[in-house]
């Protein structure tokens, strides 16, 4: 998982300045920011279209949701492998 690799690298070998990343570090590091704002991105989408009356049913918000899974599939478009 990418956090915990980058995780590792700064808590653990003390790496803060990026030109000290090796190349598969710095890869999970991006990799880790545009995963964390894609979760950002998707806590915010509201779900539910509440209903005008006692009576009525809520409603999915299919487009907030098509537009959520639009975005994480750009995301993951971006997200780079590993180098071997």
């Amino acid at each position: 998982m990418p956090g915990t690799r980058s995780s590792y690298v700064v808590n653990n070998m003390h790496k803060t300045d990026w030109s000290d990343f090796t190349e598969n570090e710095r890869i999970a590091t991006q990799n880790a920011v545009l995963l964390v704002g894609l979760l950002y991105q998707m806590c915010k989408v509201k779900l539910v279209n509440k209903a005008s009356g006692d009576s009525d049913m809520n409603s999915i918000s299919r487009v907030e949701v098509d537009k959520a899974l639009n975005t994480s599939m750009q995301v993951m478009g971006k997200i780079e492998p590993y180098i071997a």
